[in-house]
């Protein structure tokens, strides 16, 4: 029996140990911070204010961008605050950059990386713990180059609550058309707004549609992958048609065309209710997931190939 005792005993330690052993940063830091890249020359212009989990205090935490033969061309190393080794760090500034120049205080001396298939490695303490391969594009239009950054995060979608007096919150990431014909000229660019609309099912009947956008209009560029977001319901709502019964249901996002007679659905993604909560995806962010590609979360369902990267038919011209 104490044998029986002490074996349970390490095997819960040892699971402690498993489940808080997270590391690596939220995609959304990814795409909006650490990858970005300045739209008319390609430059590396990584930003801090992001948070990274799984940090240890003296850790040497950075960033490096390797070309597709392996070799290095541009890294950061960063400063970070943390409450305690192993939770969220904030990442506070800059204090290294390679090959020359400082993201914050030496623009004309950044990197300027050329169109091409790249890989980003996140370590910490030597180590490697969190990677993407990503893609640099460039289109020329109206006189200028235009740089994007997309990768597999492309056609992602993540479903979460939200706080205060909102319902449900559903993000995702799209690229717009190559082809700049689908898109209005705005001074020395092409892009198209539209409007959005969500809205939450479960066995095909409609629960909820309200909400506002979440981050800013539904706003295209031709070839740029952008993140978007849409608040669907209010909290009271959303508490006693979703949160309240456990089970499957389904998200389905629209895009209005230019004269918000037709509607098109762009992202279709399937969350889960579990004890009242919005459970994560195991085989995307749990402990069977790939450690050097999970989608870092503990409220947020995500999902791949939920979006489809299409758009309206814009212009009828």
């Amino acid at each position: 029996m104490k044998s029986f005792i002490a074996a349970l005993c390490l095997f819960l330690v040892f699971l402690t140990i498993t489940i808080s052993a997270q590391k690596g940063p939220t995609l959304s830091t990814i795409t909006t911070k650490i990858l970005s890249f300045v739209d008319e020359d390609g430059r590396w212009y990584p930003q801090e204010g992001w948070s990274c989990k799984g940090l240890s205090s003296g850790e040497e935490l950075k960033t490096t961008i390797l070309d597709k033969s392996g070799k290095a061309v541009a890294f950061a190393i960063w400063d970070f605050n943390a409450n305690s080794d192993g939770d969220w760090a904030k990442i506070t500034g800059c204090k290294k950059f390679s090959p020359k120049g400082h993201p914050q205080s030496d623009y004309p001396n950044l990197p300027k990386i050329a169109p091409g298939n790249y890989k980003l490695q996140i370590s910490a303490g030597g180590k490697t713990i969190w990677e993407t391969d990503f893609e640099l594009t460039m289109l020329r239009y109206l006189e200028r180059d235009h740089y994007n950054c997309t990768g597999p995060w492309k056609t992602v979608a993540y479903f979460y609550s939200g706080e205060g007096s909102d319902g449900g919150i559903i993000n995702f990431y799209f690229e717009g058309p190559s082809d700049y014909k689908w898109f209005w000229e705005s001074s020395a660019e092409y892009e198209r707004s539209c409007e959005l609309k969500a809205e939450i099912l479960k066995n095909g009947e409609v629960l909820m549609t309200e909400g506002q956008d979440e981050g800013g209009k539904f706003k295209t560029y031709p070839g740029h992958c952008s993140k978007y977001g849409k608040r669907i319901g209010y909290h009271q709502e959303y508490q006693q048609k979703v949160l309240a019964t456990d089970g499957n249901y389904d998200v389905i996002v629209y895009a209005s065309d230019q004269y918000k007679n037709n509607w098109s659905p762009i992202v279709n993604l399937t969350f889960t209710v579990k004890s009242g909560k919005v459970a994560i995806n195991e085989s995307l962010s749990g402990e069977s997931a790939n450690p050097l590609h999970r989608y870092i979360t503990s409220s947020s369902q995500y999902q791949e190939n939920a979006v489809k990267n299409t758009v309206p038919n814009f212009r009828t011209n």
